[in-house]
């Protein structure tokens, strides 16, 4: 379901930390160091116009700790996106450097990371943050633009500026998906984790009663519980035909290969977010229809240019990665979104060689969007001076018996 990982950022098991060993000394703990994404990262100066100032820009990250697994990727794939940048002459001819700070999850460190990151003096901030509300806040104050990141994790502001679908229109995506599986009564297992889960089932029953669908079963399920069985077959006593869950993407398969174990196999939704391409073939889900929603293009679709150049840069700083179960595939689009959304609007400041790139002219740029897609990652970007930014249209997929099809012909669906 899309509330327990796209909004709250449940992360993956512990198990599942081999992910961060591409952390290493890059990426700060409790948000004391930094790194960058220009010289250093590369090990050469990037090829850059000479005269021209670089651009300081910010990331902060819940890249380690016990939800580090889960936002590593899509930080990655942003310095990816900023290391091809650097080498092909960087923006307008401006060097990018990146500096990057991991708060671990730990809101007090967050505050540090942000404090850290104003003193150096970025022009604008992406996260990949777990806990943005302790400084969302203190950035909007400063006038430092947010720009992207992990989207569905982010709280929203006049100067956070989404590369994809926002958090306004889960309700909506979800009740999408349910009637595009032509379901009767859903089954709800949430997150037991957080009491914003529950918060989110609450939300859910009158909005899916709106559009004549019935909540037949729903329930917290632990992480931590050896299994699912009873919740399935609960599940299953109650007519469920279209079943969300809502946890970390390793206890989601746990769940889903349980109820298959016991001859329960309805439909399911599984966000975009929580998705890698080799879970397709994993007992009790390879045999499935699986619908999703995706904040951004969905990464099988490799005939679009830039997800062709992502899956290349990511191979290329980051080998062999993509075929991790723990990898969710989609952050790493939602990473070179956001890097591209930097891009356009910094080209459209047309900075003269020698003088800084601000955070005033970034936001003017971004004021321009109208309908900007970045090549077609994304779904139509409009930002509006004084106003909440907010973008609710998303991208739908379908997996059947493992093969993934994005559905609407490849167009966007858009709440009202």
């Amino acid at each position: 379901m899309v509330f327990g990982w796209k909004r709250y950022g449940i992360a993956f098991a512990a198990g599942l930390a081999i992910l961060l060993v591409g952390c290493g000394s890059s990426h700060a703990s409790s948000g004391s160091s930094s790194s960058s994404a220009g010289s250093n990262a590369q090990g050469s100066s990037p090829s850059t116009v000479a005269g021209h100032t670089p651009i300081k820009v910010g990331s902060i990250c819940t890249c380690s700790g016990t939800f580090g697994a889960a936002f590593l990727p899509g930080n990655q794939a942003y310095k990816a996106f900023l290391k091809t940048v650097n080498a092909s002459g960087g923006i307008n001819g401006h060097p990018v450097d990146l500096i990057v700070k991991d708060d671990a999850g730990n809101p007090s460190a967050a505050v540090t990371a942000f404090q850290a990151l104003r003193s150096d003096g970025v022009v604008a901030i992406e996260e990949d943050d777990l806990v943005d509300q302790a400084w969302s806040s203190r950035a909007a104050a400063a006038k430092i633009p947010v720009i992207g990141g992990l989207v569905g994790t982010q709280t929203q502001g006049a100067l956070k500026f989404p590369a994809g679908s926002t958090d306004d229109v889960q309700l909506a995506q979800t009740v999408n998906l349910a009637k595009e599986a032509g379901t009767n009564k859903i089954g709800d297992l949430y997150c037991a984790e957080s009491p914003t889960c529950a918060q989110g089932y609450a939300a859910l029953k009158p909005a899916a009663a709106a559009a004549g669908i019935s909540i037949a079963y729903a329930t917290a399920i632990s992480a931590t519980a050896p299994n699912y069985t009873a919740q399935c077959l609960a599940a299953r006593q109650a007519g469920v035909d279209f079943l969300t869950v809502g946890s970390q993407p390793s206890v989601i398969v746990h769940a889903i290969s349980d109820c298959a174990a016991q001859g329960f196999r309805p439909d399911v939704s599984i966000a975009g977010a929580s998705w890698n391409h080799t879970q397709a073939s994993l007992p009790g889900l390879s045999d499935l229809t699986i619908y999703q929603v995706y904040d951004d293009l969905p990464f099988f679709v490799d005939t679009n240019p830039q997800i062709k150049a992502l899956n290349a840069a990511y191979e290329k700083y980051y080998p062999g990665q993509r075929n991790n179960q723990a990898v969710p595939e989609e952050s790493l689009v939602g990473g070179w979104a956001s890097g591209m959304l930097l891009q356009k609007a910094v080209e459209l400041t047309k900075v003269a060689a020698g003088k800084p790139v601000t955070s005033g002219e970034i936001i003017q740029a971004l004021y321009t969007f109208k309908g900007e897609t970045l090549d077609g990652l994304a779904p139509p970007l409009t930002f509006t001076p004084g106003h909440v930014q907010s973008v609710r249209c998303w991208f739908t997929a379908e997996i059947v018996h493992g093969s993934a099809k994005i559905l609407n012909d490849g167009k966007t669906t858009c709440a009202k």
